[in-house]
Formats: structure tokens, sequence, C-alpha cells
């Protein structure tokens, strides 16, 4: 079942995502990531006078945790956090990036995770937002119940594109 959601995942995004599945950060397995870069400039007359860019970065990590517990989901959103820390590089054309974690889980979620969840927030500003921000977007679906998804206020937006019917 977990296969087949994570086929037809992979299907959707394929389109406009690089994706790649089994994917290892820090030692951690996810199931699959799913990269996103946008870059747009205007110039004038020629292509080297450029008079403005900038790049935006979406990066999906989905990984499949049979049974959830608080402690198990802020390691996932301290693996997000180290995986910004990492992978978002500030320069002058970079605008924003959004990395969005998605956890796939077939047990029941508890009341504690569903709180943690709903008010988890991360955003960060680089040079005072000149050189861009990044926020981490967090969802969490259960497979028995695709419609009844979990997320956080930037996981949201994107929370219908998650729901895949089986």
């Amino acid at each position: 079942m977990i296969d087949n959601y994570l086929n037809k995942l992979e299907d959707r995004f394929s389109a406009y995502f690089d994706t790649k599945r089994n994917f290892t950060f820090n030692g951690i397995n996810y199931d699959m990531l799913a990269t996103y870069f946008e870059r747009n400039e205007h110039y004038i007359a020629v292509k080297k006078a450029v008079v403005w860019d900038y790049e935006t970065y979406q990066h999906i990590l989905v990984k499949h945790i049979e049974s959830v517990d608080l402690d198990t989901i802020k390691k996932f959103t301290k693996s997000l956090e180290d995986f910004v820390k990492e992978q978002v590089i500030p320069t002058d054309s970079h605008m924003s990036t959004l990395v969005r974690g998605l956890i796939i889980t077939e047990g029941e979620i508890p009341q504690d995770v569903i709180n943690y969840i709903r008010k988890y927030k991360f955003y960060k500003s680089f040079s005072f937002g000149f050189k861009g921000w990044v926020n981490i977007a967090l969802n969490l679906l259960d497979i028995n119940n695709i419609e009844n998804g979990y997320y956080n206020k930037r996981g949201k937006e994107d929370s219908k594109n998650f729901i895949i019917s089986l």
C-alpha cells in the first residue's frame, strides 16, 4: 500500500520535480526526495545585461514511519532543519526555499503529535531578507485514512497535493 502511494506521488510530482527514491541524508533514510528549481531574470537587449534575477527552490522529503510518537516527529523536524542548514545556500539571486516534510504513517496518531505538528514553525531569512528566506512545511498523513491529514500553517497550502486515492 505504501509503495503504491509513493509510486502515485512520484508520478504526480515528476512533471515539475526531479524525484529520487530511497534518499539518505545524514544517516536518515527517506522514501523519496523531490526537488524543484526555478530561475527568472529580466534583461535589456542582450542576455548578458541582466537587470534582476531570482531563484526559488522546493524540496519535498517523504518518509514512511509505521508508528509515530512525539520523539519520532521531533527527530524528523530536526532532520529537516539540518537539511536546511546544509542544502540551502543563500546567494544574491536566491529568493526563497520551501522544504516540505511529509510523514506517512499507518498507525494511531497521538494527540500530542497532532498538537506539535500544528504549532511547528520554521522560518529563516538571510541578510535581512536580501538573500532570501526559507520555510519548512510539515504534513502528516495516515495511509489508512488519507483524507485525514495534519499539517502546520505552511503545510496547509500543499496538503491537497498529497491526497491521492489508492
